[in-house]
């Protein structure tokens, strides 16, 4: 039986979110039938309705494709930042994400398959199984790929242990692999420039080819909060109708001018809050002119203070002349700022509206207004609260 197998993950120190559709819920009955599984299971979710998936995943990056690689790493994306937001100081967590074609009632023309995908701050382990057509009953099925979801989970609990299957001629089993963690090291020592990742957690070194970078949202993210999410949402909902081909992002750059370099580890944090949910651009530029360089034609959503700091001549050697030279060449990418109004003080909201920029650097016309924003909430105050980050 596969209790002794339960019993090794509720006595390891991981704790999980586990979502499963079309399939595979036979995992959730072993891991809840046996004691202690408040120690390891957080959250189980079967999202089986189409209109509750997409609402539980939040967008349709999945291309209406339910039983594919995207869907399962979008399903544990979402379980893994549902974990990230119940774990307890720094204890391991992780999402677990499936979605199934098994064997139904009606003949089935496609494949009987699955995904399973499995999202932790290192990055996103990934498998798909076929199963031989006809060869099993649903419980069969179900029962093999409840085991192969275990299994899965031992292996990421770290537990050499694994169940034993068996496997016909014609099942075939397939892998993928992202590691963010190695990218990352590869970013900070200098090897790359940036990194995408996208909502399902395809890595790249480039911008998807025949795609558009549209508004991109800078900033530490520590943490992300519900300011930055809207703040992206504002510049959306206020440019013109989006293109199939383009795409926004959020983008964290591992070097900063007012603050000291962020570490692997806390940088696989940050990385990990955008997890099923957005796409998030990792890089080594921490000027808006470096920025530029590597994303022309995107525009940057900033808030007001930033955007003060961007006219500052101190992040440009204390020139005035290089300042402008940068802000030239920036318009020259085809780049500009829509800026946030923000809290200042007390009382005082300001925004665009209250630079006062010289005529030279106004006539560039790089900063317009974020006029629908309004959310007075910071980082240093989550921060002060939590200490999470």
């Amino acid at each position: 039986g596969v209790s002794s197998f339960v019993d090794l993950i509720h006595g390891s120190p991981h704790r999980f979110v586990l979502c499963t559709t079309g399939g595979g819920t036979q995992s959730i009955a072993w891991i809840q039938g046996r004691p202690g599984c408040s120690r390891s299971l957080i959250e189980a979710v079967v999202p089986y309705d189409k209109a509750v998936f997409d609402a539980y995943i939040g967008s349709e990056e999945h291309g209406k494709k339910y039983v594919s690689w995207e869907s399962s790493k979008l399903l544990a994306g979402r379980a893994f930042t549902r974990a990230l937001q119940f774990q307890e100081k720094d204890e391991p967590v992780f999402g677990i994400g499936c979605t199934a074609a098994l064997i139904t009632d009606k003949p089935k023309k496609g494949q009987h398959r699955a995904y399973i995908s499995i999202w932790t701050h290192q990055g996103i382990r990934s498998i798909k199984i076929v199963f031989s057509k006809n060869a099993r009953d649903r419980a069969e099925e179900e029962n093999l790929l409840s085991t192969f979801i275990l299994n899965l989970i031992l292996k990421t609990c770290e537990i050499s242990s694994e169940i034993p299957h068996t496997l016909l001629p014609d099942d075939v089993v397939t892998w993928q692999h992202s590691d963010v963690s190695d990218i990352s090291t590869r970013l900070l020592s200098g090897d790359l420039n940036f990194f995408h990742v996208s909502p399902s957690g395809e890595i790249s070194t480039k911008i998807p080819e025949n795609f558009k970078l549209r508004f991109v949202l800078p900033g530490s993210f520590n943490p992300l909060h519900q300011g930055h999410v809207q703040m992206i949402e504002c510049a959306q909902k206020e440019s013109k109708a989006k293109s199939p081909t383009d795409f926004d992002a959020f983008e964290i750059s591992v070097a900063n001018v007012d603050k000291s370099g962020i570490q692997v580890e806390a940088l696989l944090n940050r990385i990990s809050q955008f997890a099923g949910m957005y796409h998030v651009l990792v890089t080594n530029a921490p000027t808006y002119i470096q920025k530029a360089r590597l994303f022309p034609g995107a525009t940057f959503v900033v808030g007001y203070d930033t955007a003060v700091r961007i006219v500052m001549e101190k992040y440009y050697e204390n020139s005035h002349g290089k300042m402008v030279e940068s802000l030239l060449e920036l318009k020259n990418l085809n780049c500009k700022f829509v800026v946030a109004g923000r809290k200042v003080g007390e009382n005082s909201f300001q925004t665009v509206e209250d630079f006062q920029l010289e005529k030279e650097i106004s006539a560039m016309n790089l900063f317009e207004p974020l006029s629908t924003f309004r959310n007075d909430i910071s980082s240093t105050e989550i921060r002060s609260k939590n200490g999470k980050f």
